[in-house]
């Protein structure tokens, strides 16, 4: 600590202004190489055309021009995300398969597999039994693939249990998840063995509008086909009528062939509730 009367020394200087103000001749400018651009630059510029000025274009020959502008064409078409055209009768299919479920309840299994704000519900007598038995199975060998009871319930990616447990290897109920950032599915209910109804939560600051969807899904079986309803979307139309898919990322793909998120998804539609 400085003495009173005493000369304190210069503050250091938090920045080099001066370096960063001093303009670089030709001389002594460095090439600038690598790949030090942002992920979202990358992105605009892997799905937009490279754009030629005004002027580039003014110098060109008009036969030349025209080449230069379809090839620009052939690019964009080629980045742009796949099209896939939508049978016209799909949307009538889907409507024909509800009405005949609101007709016969019996015909719909109506199970609630998740809900982000409501805990799950405790076994009834019944299914602790069964529980039970498959326990005694397991111990005895007889039934494979049930999960232990003392390792506790299963985990989404090791955070917190998981809304629906599975009660064993040949249960292929899926296993919905949305409590993470930007989640947004509120409930999940089993209609038919592969088949699931989707209720979203409103998006934030309006008026009960929902507009996208953001979940995760676990236990999917390979060769199967699963249908998601989304029933409380807001919008009166949607480009997935013209042949946009949804964004889908896969773990497995992800780690074993390095495929990221992609569009993905058959018989994609958009129709009134």
């Amino acid at each position: 600590m400085a003495k009173a009367g005493a000369a304190l020394p210069p503050p250091l200087p938090l920045f080099d202004f001066t370096a960063l103000n001093k303009q670089e001749s030709p001389a002594e400018r460095q090439p600038r190489t690598g790949t030090g651009q942002s992920m979202m630059e990358f992105k605009l510029s892997k799905a937009m055309p490279p754009v030629t000025s005004s002027l580039a274009y003014s110098d060109m020959l008009p036969a030349d021009r025209e080449r230069e502008l379809e090839r620009e064409r052939e690019t964009a078409i080629k980045d742009a995300d796949p099209i896939v055209p939508q049978k016209p009768s799909l949307a009538n299919e889907f409507i024909s398969i509800d009405t005949r479920r609101s007709m016969n309840p019996r015909l719909s299994l109506n199970r609630v597999v998740y809900d982000c704000v409501e805990a799950p519900p405790k076994p009834s007598k019944k299914e602790r039994e069964r529980e039970r038995e498959r326990e005694r199975e397991r111990e005895e060998g007889g039934l494979e693939g049930t999960r232990p009871q003392d390792e506790g319930p299963e985990q989404w990616e090791g955070e917190f249990p998981i809304w629906y447990q599975k009660t064993g290897a040949k249960d292929t109920t899926l296993q919905f998840e949305s409590r993470f950032e930007s989640g947004n599915l509120r409930r999940a209910v089993q209609v038919a063995p592969y088949e699931y109804d989707l209720i979203l939560n409103t998006d934030t600051n309006t008026h009960g509008h929902t507009q996208w969807f953001y979940f995760g899904v676990k236990n999917a079986r390979p060769g199967k086909t699963y249908r998601f309803t989304i029933v409380n979307m807001y919008k009166p139309d949607s480009l997935y009528n013209d042949g946009m898919q949804p964004v889908v990322l896969s773990k497995v793909e992800l780690e074993r062939y390095g495929v990221g998120w992609s569009r993905k998804g058959t018989d994609v539609c958009y129709f009134p509730n």
